[in-house]
Order: structure tokens, then C-alpha cells, then sequence
């Protein structure tokens, strides 16, 4: 029944002509926790090569903004659905209780990694992924290390031109090869 069920849904996304990374930019948010939502920026700069920007905020008060540089890399048919991977660095703050009335915030910073998948439908790009970071300004008492697991949902502000098809290519590189003949006729009736 499972195997079934996750051919159905692999043959559906490719009957609606997903393909993953089909943008150029896209932006959206990112659940992650029990307890966190954010922002999500995705920019692509060269073939498998994405730029993302995080905000994320919990309602305990923490906040943190992420930039991150990650590769994508299709998983099944082709550009299908990509798996993807990257580093980069976070700076945030979260609050600290002094007393039991006041609270202070207190800033840290570190580094991020992050693992997932990504699929892309028509403009809707929906990803799942593990974020770990280490915070190397955090107190002991705070927790240093933190593993964050989320969703995404984004929405495909710029996608890419489409790239002509096999036989507009074809007519393309004959009608360049006529070209080229009529161009050596001409100059050989010239001599």
C-alpha cells in the first residue's frame, strides 16, 4: 500500500510538471518547533547554488536572522525535487530574566547548517529540513547548540525564462548552418 501510495504522489507532481529549483526568487515562511515561526528568502545565484535569509522569532522572545549558502541537487527526475545542504551564520538576541519583573535582552551569534528537500509546484515551493546551530556568545546556562527541524512554504516571486525546446533548438542550429553556406557562397562569388 505504501509503495503504492508514494508512486501516485510521484507521478502526480510529474503529470502537474513540478521541478525543483524553478525560481529565481522565492519567499515565504518557515515553521519550526513547537512554538516558532519565521521568514524565508531563497535566491538563486548560479545553477545549484541558492542564497537564503531567515527571520525566525519563538513567543518566549527569541529572535534570529540567518544567511545561509546552500546546494541543491535533484533527487529523482531530473530536476524533480532536489535534496540540498549549506552553511552560514546567525546573530539574535533572547531574553534573559534578571528579577522576577525585568527581563534584558541578550545578544548571540554563530554558525548554521542545514539539510533538506525541497519541491517546487508551479509557483509554490514547499521544503523540509534540519537546521543545526552553535552559538559561541550564549552563557552556559542557555543552551549553546540547538537542533531546529521546520517546514516552509514559499511563494515564486521570479522565475527564470523558459529555455526554448529541443526542436527550437534544432531549427535554431540549421537555420545558423544555412546561414553559414549562403555566407561562403556569396564571398566565394565575391573572389
Amino acid at each position: 500500500m505504501n509503495k503504492h501510495f508514494f508512486a501516485a504522489i510521484l507521478c502526480a507532481f510529474s503529470f502537474f510538471g513540478a521541478q525543483a529549483q524553478p525560481y529565481i526568487t522565492a519567499a515565504g515562511v518557515r515553521v519550526f518547533g513547537s512554538n516558532g515561526i519565521g521568514a524565508s528568502v531563497l535566491q538563486r545565484l548560479d545553477d545549484g547554488y541558492v542564497l537564503e535569509g531567515q527571520y525566525q522569532g519563538t513567543d518566549d522572545g527569541r529572535w534570529v536572522g540567518t544567511g545561509m549558502l546552500k546546494y541543491h541537487k535533484p533527487i529523482i527526475f531530473g530536476r524533480f525535487w532536489n535534496y540540498y545542504f549549506g552553511i552560514g551564520g546567525h546573530y539574535g538576541s533572547y531574553n534573559k530574566n534578571i528579577d522576577a519583573t525585568r527581563t534584558i535582552g541578550q545578544p548571540f551569534y554563530g554558525a548554521s547548517g542545514m539539510i533538506g528537500t525541497e519541491l517546487t509546484i508551479g509557483r509554490i515551493n514547499l521544503a523540509l529540513d534540519y537546521k543545526p546551530s552553535v552559538s559561541f556568545t550564549r552563557p552556559t546556562d542557555e543552551n549553546q547548540i540547538r537542533h531546529d527541524v521546520g517546514i516552509s512554504i514559499r511563494y515564486v516571486l521570479i522565475k527564470p525564462k523558459k529555455e526554448a525546446g529541443f526542436l527550437k533548438k534544432l531549427g535554431e542550429i540549421l537555420k545558423d548552418e544555412e546561414g553559414k553556406d549562403k555566407e561562403k557562397k556569396r564571398k566565394s562569388s565575391e573572389l
